[in-house]
């Protein structure tokens, strides 16, 4: 199965004269993305009660044939669900699972095993290829909101997106700023550097809008989520 890669954007929200010490991640550093074909085996799916899982965790049962809906990406030996696409399995999934957002696929869950497998990513891409039925565990990512207030300060983070395979803005490196201030004036969850921005002021599913309301927006509401 051949990586995929496509352009990114890098963009420093710090403050200008740090700008110029911030590190900057080329396209050949970012992680690779992933993608397979399959189908939607109707009537297949389990529930999370059919298995021992944690609260975090759901069951998703398929074969493969068509497109399942989604790619993947692999970050430090993960393998995380990057980007939701229009039509396929995950769409009719979450369609099916509207009133339960335990149970719905979202960008930055982590696949767990694969048919009773686990491991890291080469594993479970391996497990992937093997057998046409598929039952795969996924665990969500944990999302928590911040809120936060410009003012003369600059962010103070520098994001990576616009990775064809990716809606989010991956947070690659942190300096003195707003966002610097925040962590140290809150109790957990504090940002954290690898953390992935979601949503901007109600802008979610568009790296480069995102990007947008971060450089323009005195006051931001974000989600970001961290892969378990």
């Amino acid at each position: 199965m051949a990586a995929r890669r496509s352009r990114c954007f890098f963009a420093c929200c710090a403050k200008p004269e740090e700008s110029a010490r911030a590190d900057v991640i080329k396209p050949d550093e970012l992680p690779a993305t992933v993608s397979w074909d399959l189908t939607t085996d109707t009537g297949s799916h389990s529930t999370v009660e059919d298995e021992e899982l944690a609260l975090d965790e759901f069951v998703v049962q398929l074969s493969r044939a068509e497109a399942v809906g989604f790619d993947l990406e692999t970050v430090c030996g993960k393998l995380l669900v990057a980007r939701l696409l229009g039509s396929g399995h995950a769409i009719a999934w979450n369609a099916c699972h509207w009133d339960d957002h335990r149970q719905t696929l979202r960008p930055g869950d982590r696949i767990v095993s694969v048919n009773g497998v686990e491991g890291d990513s080469s594993v479970l891409i391996e497990e992937l290829k093997k057998d046409r039925r598929l039952k795969i565990v996924f665990r969500h990512a944990m999302e928590y909101n911040v809120s936060l207030t410009r003012g003369r300060r600059g962010l103070g983070i520098c994001v990576v997106g616009g990775h064809a395979k990716m809606d989010m803005l991956k947070i690659s490196a942190m300096k003195d700023g707003l966002v610097e201030d925040f962590n140290n004036s809150h109790d957990e969850p504090k940002i954290m550097v690898g953390d992935r921005i979601v949503a901007v002021n109600g802008v979610s599913l568009d790296p480069e809008g995102m990007l947008h309301q971060l450089k323009s927006s005195s006051d931001m509401d974000l989600t970001l989520i961290r892969p378990a």
